[in-house]
C-alpha cells in the first residue's frame, strides 16, 4: 500500500545516501592517489576533457566554456564511427567540440553489443528518431541517411536475417522496430547455388559433460563433408572449392569450451586457429609449464608435483604413481618420491635438482625459454593440435615473465607467487590472439571478436547454452536511465524483499539484456557471406519445441514472453517453426503454427546422438621414394645467407646502442632496493634525477631548488618516493657550475628533442651487412652558441673516472651528434656528458 511504500522509500533513501557518500569519499581518495602517482584511467581523461569544455552556470544550466567555443570553430568535420557504442561522456565531448553543423556519425544500433563497456545505444536511437531524412535543400537541418545495402552477403543470407529479426526485434525487445527501413538489401553479386545459405543442424538426445565434444564432432563431420563435396565459394571474381580457411565457428563465449572444440576438430584432422580470449593460465600448455615451475620452486606441493610427473615432460603413468605412493603409504607425495628406489624416479629427482640449480642463475623469462627448448615443448604442442595458438601462448608467457623481470621483484619464487595471486584473484591475462585468415585453418572465435570481420561460411555453435543473467540477481541494480534499485531488508524478521524501484529496474535491465542478446545474434548472422549454419545440441527436442511454441500467439512471436527466453537456440527454433521449410519441426507439435511467406530456402537436419568414436582414423602410408628423400635433404641443408641478421632489430632506441657493454657492469654494481636508504634501486634513483631534469624550469631550479621540486610534485611529475631519491646537493652543484652558466647565456636552449636517423647495421653490430636500422631517441638538452650547437646528456652512473663514462656512451652520443645536427640543420661543435656522480662535465674530443 501507499504507506508501506513511503516507509520503504524513507529507509532506502538513508541507505542510498550513505552509499553515495561512501562512493564519493572512495572516489576522492582514489583520485588523490592517482594524482600522487600521476596515473589516470581512460575514463578519468574523458572527464578531464569534459570539464574543460563545459561548466554549470549560476542557474544550474550546462554552458560551453570559452575553450569549447574556440575549439568548435577549429574543426571542419568531426567524424564518429561505431556511434551506436558511445556513452554519454563521449557524446558530450562530440557535442561540445562541434559547432552544431559539422558532426557526422555512422553506426548501426542493431550491432551495439558492448553494453558491458557502458555503451548506450539509446543515444544513437534518439538521434535517429529525431533526425529527418536527408534532402539537399535542408542543409540547416540535422538529417539521417539510411545505408541499407549489404555488399557482403548472398541474397538468401540477407533474407534470412530479415526473416528472423522482423519476427523478433521490436521496441519492446530489441529497442528497435525491425521494419523494412531496417532490412538488409543485397548489393553483392553471386551466381546461383544449390547449397542453402540458411542451415540448421540439430543434435538431439545429448546432455552431460560431453555435450561440447559431441557438438564439435558433428561440426567436424559437416566441415569435412562440405570440403569433400567440392562446394564452390566465391573468391574475388571467380569461384573455387571451399577450404578450411573459409569456415569460422562463432560462439558467445569461448571460456571453458574452446579446448573441447579445438581438440575434437584436431582429432578429425581439421587445422584450427583460435581467437582465444580465455585466461592465459587456463591453457593446458601453460598449466604444464606453471606446474613445473611450482615444483622447481617448492616440490612439497602434491598437485603440481603429480601434474609434472604425469605430464609429457616425464610421462609417469597412473600405475607408476600409485606404486610410488603405495611403497610409502604415510608419507607426503614428495617424501614418497624421494624414498623410491625406481631408476626412473631417481633420474627425475636428479633432473629436478639440476633445474633448480640452473633457475637461480637465469632470469625467469630466460629460464622458461630454456625449459621450452630443453623439454621439447614445441614438438609436443605440434602433436596437441592448434599448435600456432599454443606456441603464441608460450611466447606470451615468456613476454609476461620478461615484464616481471623488469620490475622490483626478481626470482622464481616471487614469480610463482605472483602468478598464484593472479590466478586466485578475479584478474586474468588474455591468451595470445591470432589473426584469422593467416593460414588455411578453421577459425574459432567469439561473436564479439568477429565484429567487423566476414567469412564465407559461419557456423554458430553452443546455441543451447543458457544466457548469463546473474547480474539481474544482484542485491543492488544499476540502470543508466532509472538509477539505483536495492532490496529492502526486514531487520526484525530477517528477510529481504524487492522494493518497487528494484523491481522496476530489474525489469528494465532484463529488457536491455535480452535486447543485447538479440543484437549479438544479428552480429553473428551478418558475418556470413554465403552460408550461415546454426548448430543446436539439446536433450529433448520435442519438449523444447513445445515449450517455446507457447511464445507464438496469434501467429506472432510475443516480445513480452520472449523476455524469458534462455538461449539462442530458442530464438532460431521459434523462427524456424514459422518458416515454410520448418515442417520437420512443426510435426513435433500438437498445435498448428501458421507459416509466413519466405523468399529463401531453410535446410533443417535432425540427428540422433553422435558417438565420439565415429572418426576416420585410417592412415595412408606413402611408398619410399629416393627422389622425395633427396628433396627433403636439400631443403634441410639450406642455409639462409642473411642468418646473422635474425636477432638484429630493424628499429632501436639510442639508449640501446651501448646497452651491451653497460649491462654486466650495471648488474654487478647495482644494489637491491632494500639495501638503499631511500628504498629505491640505483636505476630508480637515476630515473628520478632524469625526470627532474626533464620537467624542471632551469632558472627556477637554480634560484630555489626546493621550491621547484615541490612544484613538480604538485604537478604530478614526481612522487614522494622519487623526491627522496633525488641527490639535491649534486643537482645544486650542476645548476651553479660554470657549464650551467654557458647554458643560461646561450642564444637558444632545446630540451627533450625527439630525433631519429638511419644507422648502418655494421656500425652497431659485428656483421658484414650494411642494412639500415632506424634509431630513435630523445636528446636531453641542446643549446646554441653563435650558430653552433652543444649537445648535453645527463648521466647518473657510478663510475670511477671520466674516461669510463665517455667510453660507455660513445655510440649513443655519436648518434645524437649526427641526428641533432640533421634535425636542427646546424653543426654540433661539442658533445658533453654531465656526470652527477663525478660532479663534473665530461667532454668528447
Amino acid at each position: 500500500d501507499e504507506l508501506s511504500f513511503a516507509e520503504d522509500m524513507k529507509m532506502l533513501y538513508n541507505q542510498l545516501a550513505a552509499l553515495v557518500a561512501l562512493i564519493k569519499e572512495v572516489d576522492n581518495r582514489l583520485m588523490l592517489e592517482k594524482k600522487e602517482r600521476n596515473t589516470y584511467s581512460f575514463s578519468d581523461i574523458e572527464h578531464f576533457a569534459i570539464t574543460l569544455l563545459f561548466r554549470m552556470n549560476d542557474e544550474g544550466e550546462i554552458v560551453r566554456t570559452d575553450l569549447a567555443n574556440d575549439l568548435a570553430d577549429g574543426f571542419y568535420e568531426i567524424l564518429v564511427d561505431e556511434y551506436q557504442d558511445t556513452n554519454e561522456a563521449q557524446d558530450l565531448l562530440f557535442t561540445y567540440l562541434s559547432n552544431g553543423k559539422n558532426l557526422f556519425t555512422v553506426g548501426d544500433i542493431k550491432q551495439s553489443i558492448y553494453r558491458f563497456r557502458l555503451a548506450m545505444p539509446h543515444i544513437f536511437n534518439g538521434r535517429k528518431k529525431r533526425y529527418s531524412p536527408y534532402h539537399p535543400d535542408d542543409a540547416e537541418l540535422s538529417s539521417k541517411i539510411i545505408l541499407d545495402k549489404n555488399f557482403r552477403s548472398r541474397k538468401d543470407i540477407c533474407s534470412y536475417v530479415n526473416f528472423i529479426f522482423s519476427n523478433l526485434m521490436s521496441e519492446e525487445l530489441g529497442e528497435l522496430d525491425y521494419t523494412e527501413e531496417e532490412y538488409l538489401n543485397c548489393g553483392a553479386s553471386y551466381e546461383d547455388s544449390t547449397v542453402p545459405s540458411a542451415q540448421i543442424h540439430i543434435l538431439s538426445g545429448v546432455k552431460g559433460e560431453d555435450t561440447d565434444k559431441k557438438e564439435a564432432a558433428y561440426i567436424a563431420k559437416t566441415i569435412i563433408n562440405k570440403i569433400n563435396s567440392g562446394e564452390l565459394i566465391k573468391d574475388g571474381d571467380s569461384y573455387r572449392p571451399v577450404r578450411y580457411g573459409d569456415f569460422a565457428i562463432l560462439m558467445r563465449s569461448l571460456k571453458s569450451h574452446i579446448n573441447d572444440y579445438s581438440e575434437i576438430l584436431t582429432q578429425y584432422g581439421i587445422p584450427v586457429i583460435c581467437d582465444n580470449s580465455t585466461n592465459l593460465f587456463e591453457n593446458n600448455e601453460i598449466k604444464m609449464i606453471i606446474s613445473l615451475l611450482r615444483v622447481i620452486d617448492n616440490p612439497m606441493q602434491d598437485i603440481p608435483l603429480l601434474a609434472t610427473m604425469m605430464s609429457p615432460f616425464y610421462s609417469f603413468s597412473a600405475d607408476e604413481m600409485a606404486q610410488i605412493k603405495t611403497d610409502a603409504k604415510y608419507k607426503s607425495l614428495y617424501s614418497a618420491v624421494v624414498s623410491s628406489e625406481s631408476p626412473k624416479v631417481k633420474q627425475f629427482l636428479d633432473e629436478l635438482s639440476e633445474l633448480r640449480r640452473i633457475s637461480v642463475t637465469m632470469s625467469v623469462a630466460g629460464f622458461i625459454r630454456y625449459l621450452v627448448e630443453e623439454k621439447g615443448m614445441i614438438a609436443y604442442i605440434n602433436a596437441m593440435g592448434n599448435a600456432e595458438q599454443r606456441y603464441q601462448n608460450i611466447l606470451k608467457l615468456i613476454s609476461f615473465a620478461q615484464s616481471f623481470d623488469n620490475g622490483v621483484n626478481v626470482g622464481m619464487t616471487a614469480f610463482v607467487r605472483y602468478i598464484d595471486k593472479i590466478i586466485s584473484s578475479d584478474k586474468s591475462i588474455d591468451s595470445a590472439s591470432l589473426t584469422a585468415g593467416s593460414e588455411n585453418a578453421v577459425t574459432i572465435m567469439s561473436v564479439h571478436h568477429s565484429k567487423g570481420l566476414e567469412f564465407p561460411v559461419c557456423i554458430f555453435a553452443g546455441t543451447n547454452r543458457i544466457y548469463n543473467k546473474a547480474d539481474l540477481s544482484d542485491k543492488l541494480l544499476l540502470n543508466t536511465n532509472y538509477g539505483l534499485g536495492i532490496k529492502c531488508h526486514n531487520e526484525e524478521q530477517l528477510y529481504q524483499y524487492k522494493s518497487i524501484p528494484y523491481a522496476v529496474i530489474k525489469d528494465k535491465n532484463t529488457v536491455e539484456l535480452m535486447s543485447e542478446n538479440l543484437r549479438v545474434l544479428y552480429v553473428a548472422l551478418t558475418r556470413a557471406k554465403e552460408q550461415f549454419i546454426t548448430f543446436i545440441t539439446c536433450d529433448n527436442l520435442e519438449s523444447k519445441l513445445k515449450r517455446i511454441s507457447s511464445n507464438i500467439i496469434r501467429d506472432e512471436i510475443s516480445p513480452y514472453l520472449c523476455r524469458k527466453i534462455t538461449c539462442d537456440a530458442d530464438f532460431f527454433l521459434m523462427c524456424s517453426l514459422m518458416h515454410e521449410d520448418g515442417k520437420i519441426l512443426r510435426d513435433y507439435l500438437e498445435k498448428d503454427v501458421k507459416t509466413k511467406p519466405c523468399d529463401f530456402p531453410l535446410s533443417i537436419e535432425i540427428t540422433d546422438e553422435i558417438e565420439l568414436e565415429e572418426m576416420d582414423n585410417n592412415i595412408i602410408f606413402a611408398d619410399y621414394s629416393d627422389e622425395i628423400v633427396a628433396q627433403i635433404d636439400k631443403k634441410l641443408e639450406f642455409s639462409y645467407e642473411r642468418k646473422s641478421l635474425e636477432n638484429i632489430s630493424s628499429k632501436l632506441t639510442a639508449s640501446s646502442l651501448d646497452s651491451v657493454q653497460a649491462g654486466f657492469e650495471y648488474i654487478t654494481s647495482s644494489k637491491p632496493s632494500f639495501m638503499n636508504k631511500t628504498g629505491l634501486t640505483a636505476a630508480q634513483r637515476g630515473t628520478a634525477m632524469h625526470t627532474f631534469m626533464q620537467f624542471c624550469i632551469y632558472e627556477n631550479a637554480k634560484s630555489d631548488l626546493e621550491a621547484e621540486i615541490i612544484r613538480l610534485q604538485d604537478m604530478g611529475y614526481l612522487t614522494s618516493e622519487q623526491i627522496q631519491g633525488l641527490d639535491k646537493k649534486r643537482l645544486a652543484d650542476f645548476f651553479h657550475s660554470s657549464f650551467a652558466d654557458r647554458m643560461f647565456n646561450a642564444d637558444k636552449i632545446y630540451r627533450e628533442i625527439k630525433v631519429s636517423s638511419f644507422v648502418k647495421a655494421n656500425e652497431i653490430y659485428d656483421t658484414d651487412f650494411d642494412d639500415d636500422i632506424l634509431v630513435q631517441g630523445i636528446a636531453d638538452c641542446v643549446f646554441e652558441e653563435n650558430g653552433e650547437l652543444v649537445l648535453l646528456d645527463y648521466k647518473t652512473d657510478r663510475v670511477s673516472e671520466e674516461s669510463e663514462l665517455l667510453e660507455r656512451y660513445s655510440k649513443q652520443i655519436l648518434f645524437y651528434k649526427n641526428a641533432v645536427s640533421k634535425t636542427l640543420g646546424k653543426p654540433v661543435k661539442e658533445a658533453v656528458l654531465y656526470s652527477f656522480y663525478l660532479g663534473k662535465t665530461c667532454y668528447y674530443k
